[in-house]
Protein backbone atom coordinates (compact mmCIF):
# COMPACT_ATOMS: atom_id res chain seq x y z
CA UNK A 1 0.00 0.00 0.00
CA UNK A 2 2.85 2.57 0.99
CA UNK A 3 4.76 1.25 -2.33
CA UNK A 4 1.67 2.30 -4.36
CA UNK A 5 1.05 5.89 -2.67
CA UNK A 6 4.54 6.83 -3.16
CA UNK A 7 4.56 5.54 -6.83
CA UNK A 8 1.58 8.09 -7.53
CA UNK A 9 2.74 11.01 -5.99
CA UNK A 10 6.42 10.57 -7.93
CA UNK A 11 4.07 10.31 -10.69
CA UNK A 12 1.97 13.50 -9.97
CA UNK A 13 4.73 15.20 -8.96
CA UNK A 14 6.73 14.45 -12.50
CA UNK A 15 3.10 15.48 -14.38
CA UNK A 16 2.83 18.91 -12.27
CA UNK A 17 6.22 19.64 -13.24
CA UNK A 18 6.50 19.41 -16.17
CA UNK A 19 3.35 21.46 -16.98
CA UNK A 20 4.63 24.01 -14.99
CA UNK A 21 7.87 24.04 -17.00
CA UNK A 22 5.31 24.52 -19.86
CA UNK A 23 3.58 26.70 -18.69
CA UNK A 24 6.65 28.63 -17.28
CA UNK A 25 8.43 28.44 -21.31
CA UNK A 26 5.05 29.76 -22.66
CA UNK A 27 5.11 32.78 -20.21
CA UNK A 28 8.23 33.66 -21.29
CA UNK A 29 7.79 33.07 -24.99
CA UNK A 30 4.74 35.68 -24.83
CA UNK A 31 6.66 38.17 -23.25
CA UNK A 32 9.53 38.02 -25.89
CA UNK A 33 6.79 37.71 -28.89
CA UNK A 34 5.01 41.47 -26.99
CA UNK A 35 8.67 42.58 -26.67
CA UNK A 36 9.05 41.99 -30.42
CA UNK A 37 5.50 43.82 -31.19
CA UNK A 38 6.64 46.79 -28.52
CA UNK A 39 9.74 47.40 -31.21
CA UNK A 40 8.01 46.76 -34.75
CA UNK A 41 5.22 49.47 -32.96
CA UNK A 42 7.55 51.95 -32.03
CA UNK A 43 9.17 51.75 -35.41
CA UNK A 44 6.54 52.04 -36.93
CA UNK A 45 5.81 55.49 -35.22
CA UNK A 46 9.28 56.44 -35.57
CA UNK A 47 8.95 56.05 -39.60
CA UNK A 48 5.50 58.23 -39.40
CA UNK A 49 6.43 60.77 -37.32
CA UNK A 50 9.62 61.08 -39.12
CA UNK A 51 7.72 61.24 -42.44
CA UNK A 52 5.11 64.23 -40.82
CA UNK A 53 8.16 66.34 -40.20
CA UNK A 54 9.91 65.64 -44.06
CA UNK A 55 6.45 66.72 -44.79
CA UNK A 56 5.84 69.94 -42.82
CA UNK A 57 9.18 70.69 -44.09
CA UNK A 58 7.87 70.62 -47.88
CA UNK A 59 7.26 74.23 -49.01
CA UNK A 60 3.75 74.95 -49.69
CA UNK A 61 2.04 76.90 -52.55
CA UNK A 62 -0.53 79.42 -52.01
Amino acid sequence: MMKRIVKYVILLSIVLGSSLSLLIHAESTDVMSLKEQIVTEQKEIESSIAQLYEGSNQPTFS
